[in-house]
């Protein structure tokens, strides 16, 4: 059932901009004058949002099978501009289970801001049934904040007091005493408030002393010693009493210590060793300690108690003490958070952080806390080595093309394309049959005209010895001449080196003409890698640059670079421009072919981790949503 509580700004003027106490008051007026609780929850919400002067608020509770949905308007924005947004951060907050805070611009005034704050409702078990979310005018994020700290404070009260409603008109104890806790409501402190507890309690129940400890973790801290006005730290007297009040802690049950006359003789009620010390040290007086539990069922304060040896306590009597003094500590809490300044609200919750610190999940998310700041620090200011990786192919650095020296028939190839050979190998042979011929016939005249030169000078004549030897000359250049056409028919390598093309052993057997293509040779050892290196990355590449380059074929292996070239012309690959740059390798393994393709990686300085992370990106937007 939804139902909608609307009141004008009139009537609720008194309601708003009240003191803690005020609120506090009004909703324990509206859990005395209620008969059930969502008659509670629903006044409570229209006390909570005039407080904090909200133009939209809503209340979710869902209790077994009982639903309520309720929402508060005021002012003359109309509720359902507010509604969609109240809602799903509703619906939030019950998911995430804790207390939530969202800011937003306000569309009219630049001063001014909009805040949904919400708050978890709790049961008497301390089971979350439900969550309010109130929309609120802010001056900044910091207001905010105190008014989020002010409305947990309100909603832990209102579920607090809903155990006020309900409940048997005949029943005794404090549930029944709501005027107790409306009292306790007007106190500006945590501290004054148990002062007021243990000075009132000492004269309703007759005691000579009572003393109030809150507990905290393992420990208890004295807060109020009824008679006194300040707590002195250190004495014995509070030593004592403070150790009583550990032992109880410990017990989690009554405590009281007195001694049992029988005739002429006293005996002791049980063996609590620092009750009866504390027993001892103040003249065998009668001593007790109440253990006080909160709505959560753990131990949140101890209660301990003094008085004459002649009236001795007895646990009914301590029950109807707890009865009375127990909701008083979930009060304690409340006016103690409510009264605390913003300084001691961050302390407080600085201080619970560092004390999960010593749980293993706290340790566990300081380190990774820890270590995800410093990935970001090293990530935003850090640098690594900047590697730029292109396609690269390896070619020889020089080649040596072999063609047919002349019209002749190829008669033998000895090497292959792929073969590696030593300077003077014979790598063909062509027919010389013609040639021998010729020079057979040239040897023969040559012959002669060493016969005819001997015989001018035989005779004398000078100048037949001269045309004599001029022929014999003439012929003997002829046969140099022939020799190296006879020569240059047996194709030698010149250098070490390997076959990288031609195969001409199909055509043995054939007449090739004059300067056909046969081999070409690389020499060994000297080889350069070619870079495709992208127009986008061509500013980073500089001469002298070293780096690696890895073969498709054995991509485990890599082999130095060096560039010494870089091409001022563009080529295309894949439709997209490229220039190539040659560098020098140390590329030289057996295996090694002309033309293989791999990668190469090019060193290219140091840059930040960001920009080596995020270059592409940004030049992608620089090139296609700036201008």
């Amino acid at each position: 059932m939804t139902q909608k509580l609307e009141n004008n700004q009139e009537k609720m003027g008194n309601a708003r901009q009240q003191s803690p106490n005020q609120v506090y008051r009004a909703l324990i007026d509206k859990a005395r004058q209620t008969k059930n609780r969502r008659a509670l929850y629903q006044q409570a919400l229209g006390i909570i949002a005039g407080q904090f002067s909200c133009p939209y608020a809503t209340l979710y509770i869902q209790r077994a099978s009982d639903v309520l949905e309720e929402y508060w308007h005021s002012g003359s924005t109309s509720p359902d501009f507010w509604k969609k947004s109240a809602r799903e951060f509703l619906n939030e907050t019950l998911s995430r289970r804790t207390s939530g805070l969202k800011m937003y611009a306000h569309r009219e005034s630049s001063d001014n801001s909009i805040a949904f704050l919400s708050c978890p409702v709790y049961n008497d078990d301390s089971a979350m049934i439900g969550a309010i979310v109130l929309v609120i005018y802010c001056k900044d994020r910091q207001q905010a904040i105190q008014q989020s700290i002010a409305l947990e404070a309100y909603t832990l009260f209102m579920s607090y007091i809903s155990g006020l409603t309900d409940h048997n008109p005949n029943q005794t104890g404090f549930l029944q005493d709501t005027q107790t806790l409306a009292r306790a409501a007007g106190y500006t402190s945590g501290k004054e408030l148990g002062f007021a507890i243990t000075n009132n309690l000492r004269n309703r129940i007759g005691c000579d002393q009572i003393s109030l400890g809150i507990v905290h973790k393992r420990k208890v801290n004295i807060v109020s010693i009824s008679g006194h006005d300040t707590i002195k730290k250190g004495s014995k007297e509070i030593d004592r009493i403070n150790e009583a009040m550990l032992e109880c802690l410990d017990t989690q049950a009554f405590c009281l210590f007195h001694h049992v006359r029988h005739g002429s003789k006293y005996t002791m009620t049980n063996d609590l060793r620092l009750h009866r010390q504390w027993h001892t040290a103040t003249g065998n007086s009668a001593v007790a300690s109440i253990p006080l539990r909160g709505a959560d069922g753990r131990c949140q304060a101890v209660l301990s108690l003094r008085r004459g040896a002649d009236l001795p306590f007895d646990e009914t009597e301590l029950s109807k003490i707890r009865e009375i003094t127990e909701p008083l500590i979930g009060a304690y809490h409340l006016v103690d958070r409510a009264n605390r300044s913003l300084f001691m609200h961050g302390f407080s919750s600085i201080y619970h952080q560092i004390d999960k610190l010593k749980t293993i999940r706290g340790l566990v998310n300081v380190f990774v806390i820890v270590a995800l700041l410093a990935l970001v620090n090293w990530f935003l200011f850090a640098s690594l080595p900047y590697r730029i990786t292109v396609p690269a192919r390896a070619v020889p650095a020089q080649i040596r093309h072999f063609a047919t020296p002349a019209e002749a028939r190829l008669d033998e190839v000895l090497v292959k394309e792929g073969d590696r050979v030593k300077q003077g190998d014979i790598l063909c042979r062509f027919s010389n049959d013609m040639l021998q011929l010729q020079r057979s016939e040239l040897l023969a005249e040559y012959n002669i005209a060493r016969l005819e030169t001997q015989k001018a000078v035989a005779n004398g004549s000078t100048t037949d010895i001269e045309l004599a030897r001029a022929n014999s000359d003439y012929l003997l250049s002829r046969l140099d001449i022939l020799d190296q056409r006879i020569g240059r028919l047996i194709i030698k390598a010149p250098y070490d080196g390997q076959v990288i093309k031609g195969d001409p052993a199909r055509q043995t057997g054939q007449i090739l003409p004059l300067g056909a293509p046969l081999f070409e040779l690389a020499p060994s050892g000297q080889w350069l890698i070619e870079l495709n290196i992208p127009e986008q990355a061509m500013d980073d590449i500089l001469v002298n640059m070293s780096g690696t380059f890895s073969a498709g074929a054995r991509p485990e292996e890599a082999y130095g670079l060096t560039i010494r070239h870089l091409s001022p012309t563009v080529a295309l690959s894949n439709k997209k421009n490229i220039y190539i740059v040659r560098a020098e390798s140390d590329l030289n393994p057996e295996w090694i072919r002309s033309g293989m393709e791999g990668v190469a990686r090019v060193e290219a300085g140091r840059r930040p981790v960001w920009w080596i992370a995020l270059h592409k990106v940004i030049e992608y937007v620089q090139m296609h949503f700036w201008y």
